[in-house]
């Protein structure tokens, strides 16, 4: 299974590739990709420049490597929320948000590599051939929303909630993971954990009610 990069950095993790990701991690969702160097990761992660050229050759192979890492630990979280458990759409929705949310420097870092043009990576490793690609772990909310409204309920119609609430449930977390809300919304009472997972819950149930009609 996989490490939690937020974790490891915690932990101490022994493996130098896992350390040095963990600290880039949340370097890069601080200061950008651009606002950060080799060097200021080798600093954090105290280990030398020669090993992270080593296992990632440069640092914008670095910061992809970060992505597909944390885009395949996400997919096994979610996996796992998801296996198993006899949940409803609202009810996953609102453990998913807890996850995205509590782990926003993968989040930030993943929209960073989308919406950045100099950041994308080759043209032929962008390739998934026979695998859709998608939000992650998004075939199991698909599985749990059609366990909830059935299927005479048209796949395209299911698979637009599916987007729809991962959608809000990725704004959301990003937004609330921004330094500019942290302190220009502190202490509001829609920045409380418990009143944000009750509208990720309370949203993803209307956008299921609103395919069974």
């Amino acid at each position: 299974m996989l490490v939690n990069l937020n974790e490891t950095k915690a932990k101490e993790d022994k493996d130098t590739k896992i350390k040095i990701m963990a600290y880039a991690n949340e370097l890069f969702a601080r200061s950008g990709f651009d606002g950060v160097s080799v060097r200021d990761i080798a600093q954090a992660a105290d280990v030398n420049v020669a090993s992270i050229n080593y296992h990632f050759k440069n640092k914008l192979n670095l910061f992809h490597n970060i992505f597909e890492y944390n885009y395949r630990w996400m997919e096994e979280a979610v996996r796992e929320i998801g296996t198993g458990e006899t949940l409803d759409t609202g009810s996953m929705s609102s453990k998913l948000f807890n996850i995205f949310s509590q782990n926003g420097h993968s989040l930030i870092n993943s929209f960073n590599l989308i919406l950045n043009e100099h950041l994308s990576p080759p043209q032929d490793s962008l390739s998934r051939e026979g695998e859709p690609f998608g939000p992650p772990g998004n075939q199991v909310l698909l599985n749990v929303i059609t366990r909830e409204v059935g299927e005479e309920v048209s796949l395209e119609d299911r698979e637009w909630a599916m987007r729809m609430i991962f959608s809000n449930i990725f704004h959301n977390a990003v937004m609330v993971n921004t330094e500019y809300l942290k302190r220009k919304c502190a202490g509001e009472p829609w920045m409380e954990d418990r009143v944000k997972e009750k509208n990720m819950k309370k949203m993803a149930e209307a956008i299921v009610n609103s395919i069974k009609n």
